[in-house]
């Protein structure tokens, strides 16, 4: 897409046009208004690249190391496993941040990959109840 397009798009949308009726108007389809804008957004609230820009420390800045020292040992750790090792070591957040930290560090891929190992944990664990409770009966 072409930057006076993009321009178009923003002017358009800050006159106070919908996102259908830009689409419409420019023959562009109503996703592609949508992901200029939120491209646009993203620009302005984050980095050049548009991803967002820390803008105070994390709970997790402290143990940095430990966790860069963890997954290069166990690249495969999952948010779970990470977050019990750090709560040895005095971390107090919670399972969300962490799982945040692994995605910037390893991707988007890397954190679909825990949150899909996450619930493949909790599927085995309820197999595992409903088989205990099946032989309690």
């Amino acid at each position: 897409m072409t930057e006076p397009k993009r321009n178009e798009i923003v002017s358009r949308w800050r006159a106070g046009s919908s996102i259908r009726q830009i689409a419409r108007e420019l023959g562009l389809s109503r996703n592609t208004v949508r992901r200029v804008l939120a491209q646009i957004e993203a620009r302005r609230a984050g980095g050049p690249d548009g991803s967002p820009t820390r803008w105070r420390p994390s709970c997790l800045d402290p143990y940095e190391l430990v966790i860069r020292e963890l997954l290069g040992r166990y690249p495969d750790l999952t948010a779970v496993r990470l977050l019990q090792e750090l709560r040895q070591r005095g971390f107090s957040g919670g399972y969300t941040v962490v799982r945040q930290r692994l995605s910037e560090l390893y991707g988007e891929q890397a954190a679909l990959k825990t949150l899909l190992r996450s619930v493949e944990a909790r599927q085995r664990a309820q197999q595992v109840t409903v088989a205990v409770e099946g032989r309690n009966d």
